[in-house]
């Protein structure tokens, strides 16, 4: 979820107090006022199925569509913690962008130059460069799409490694181990 602008907050909160304003005047000449017809009800929308699944290091969850001809939605996760702080050092997503199209997102810990993005090297093969979207409090993330040959070279490794460039210009390498990444891809297209 994308952290709101301090402005929105702003508008948002004096909003709320404009509301609530409005809401306790209301209260005392409530008497006064015919009460507002109650709104139309909406259809009772059918509980969304969510299936989660699993292999090994990654994890598949997929949801049926919000309505009965909504495509369902799957996305599998891989995330990389401290052992000694439990917080996230990689959360590693492969799933579908807004477009529907296959997509790559990586989030790791704030503190890292923006520029040089997130190189994502499978095994001993070719780095992949992905560029960061977006930094919130929860971290910086970088994606880029996500085809069948990256799909092949990750199901041939047994493991990656995600290497992000510190403020002080250092590079951190993160190695990421594959297990379970061979069923997880297949999952997402069921």
């Amino acid at each position: 979820m994308q952290a709101e602008p301090r402005s929105v907050r702003t508008i948002r909160s004096a909003a709320a107090a404009i509301v609530a304003g409005i809401l306790l005047a209301g209260a005392s000449a409530e008497a006064q006022t015919p009460a507002p017809k109650p709104a139309p009800k909406a259809e009772a929308s059918a509980p969304r199925r969510t299936e989660t699944v699993v292999y090994d290091n990654w994890t598949v969850t997929c949801r049926d569509g919000a309505t009965k001809n909504a495509a369902r939605s799957c996305s599998a996760i891989l995330r990389v913690i401290n052992n000694k702080t439990q917080q996230n050092l990689v959360v590693w997503e492969i799933g579908n962008d807004a477009t529907g199209k296959p997509a790559v997102a990586l989030r790791v810990p704030l503190g890292v130059l923006t520029r040089p993005g997130v190189v994502l090297t499978v095994g001993s093969g070719k780095p992949h460069k992905f560029d960061y979207v977006l930094c919130d409090r929860l971290g910086c993330e970088a994606a880029g799409p996500f085809d069948n040959a990256l799909a092949r070279e990750l199901g041939a490794a047994s493991d990656a490694s995600v290497t992000i460039v510190a403020t002080n210009g250092q590079p951190i390498a993160f190695k990421v181990p594959l297990k379970g990444i061979a069923q997880a891809v297949p999952a997402l297209r069921n």
